[in-house]
C-alpha cells in the first residue's frame, strides 16, 4: 500500500470518500422514490406498492451506503484510501507457490442441505409472488418475484457447484483467491464473527506476510463460512495442521 501525505492527494481521497460514502447513496434513494411515484402514480397502483418501493428506495441507499463505507479504511493521516483501488494492484502480486501439495487433508464445499433449502425456498417465493399480482398491484409481487428467482438461482448454482472452496494441508491452504499459500508466507489466520440483529456472519480472515494492506491490518482474504458445509470444522483443522 502506497500513499502519500501531500495535501492534495489527501483532499481527493477526502472528496472521493464524501462521494461514495455519502452522495452516491442520497442518488440512490432520491432517483428511486422519484421511480416510484412515477410508476405508482402512473398505474395507479395500490398503497401497499407505494409503500413497498420506498422502502426498497431506503434499503438500496443503505446497501450502497454500507458498502461503499466498508471498502474505505482509515489511515494514519486522518484520510482514508479506497480498498479497491489497493487490491488492483496487489492481485498482481499475490501468485500462488509452485509447491502446491497433490493432495490436501481437508477441503471444504458448499453445503448441499443450504443450496437445497435456498433452491426450495425461490422455488415458494416465486409461486407467491406469481399469485398475489393484481392489476393495481405490481412493485410488491414483483420484489416477492425477483426475490424468488435471485434465491433460485443462487441454490441451483450452489448444488452444482462442487469444486472445493478451502483447501488445507500440513504445506499451507488454498482459496479461489490466494491460490495456494505456505503457512511461512501467512502472517496470521482469524476466524471472526459479525453480529446484526439476530443474523450472524463468521468469515476466516487471512493475512498474508509483507502484503499491500499489511500496514493497515487489513485482511487479504475473508472467507466467508456462509454456505459451506462442516464449517465449524475450520478453525480446529487450521491448528491442527498448522503445528503439524
Amino acid at each position: 500500500m502506497t500513499y502519500t501525505n501531500d495535501n492534495t492527494d489527501k483532499k481527493q481521497r477526502q472528496q472521493k470518500r464524501l462521494l461514495r460514502v455519502y452522495l452516491i447513496p442520497l442518488l440512490v434513494i432520491a432517483g428511486t422514490c422519484v421511480l416510484n411515484f412515477g410508476l405508482t402514480d402512473s398505474f395507479n397502483l395500490d398503497k401497499r406498492d407505494q409503500t413497498t418501493g420506498y422502502v426498497i428506495s431506503v434499503t438500496l441507499g443503505i446497501v450502497v451506503w454500507f458498502l461503499n463505507k466498508s471498502r474505505f479504511l482509515p489511515i494514519g493521516d486522518g484520510s482514508y484510501f479506497h480498498i479497491n483501488d489497493h487490491q488492483k494492484q496487489s492481485e498482481t502480486k499475490i501468485i500462488s507457490h509452485s509447491n502446491e501439495p497433490l493432495q490436501y487433508e481437508a477441503e471444504f464445499r458448499n453445503s448441499l442441505t443450504d443450496q437445497f433449502i435456498l433452491l426450495i425456498c425461490g422455488i415458494v417465493a416465486i409461486v407467491f409472488g406469481s399469485r398475489i399480482t393484481k392489476n393495481n398491484s405490481i412493485i410488491f409481487p414483483f420484489l416477492i418475484v425477483s426475490l424468488g428467482i435471485f434465491t433460485l438461482i443462487a441454490g441451483f448454482k450452489g448444488l452444482i457447484d462442487r469444486k472445493p472452496k478451502l483447501k488445507l494441508s500440513t504445506k499451507g491452504l488454498w482459496t479461489r483467491k490466494l491460490g495456494f499459500q505456505p503457512w511461512t508466507a501467512i502472517k496470521k489466520t482469524q476466524i471472526v464473527k459479525e453480529e446484526s440483529s439476530r443474523l450472524t456472519q463468521v468469515y476466516l480472515e487471512i493475512y498474508l506476510k509483507n502484503s499491500e494492506f499489511a500496514e493497515a491490518d487489513y485482511p487479504d482474504e475473508r472467507f466467508s463460512f456462509y454456505g459451506i458445509g462442516k464449517s465449524s470444522k475450520i478453525e480446529s483443522s487450521i491448528e491442527q495442521l498448522k503445528y503439524t
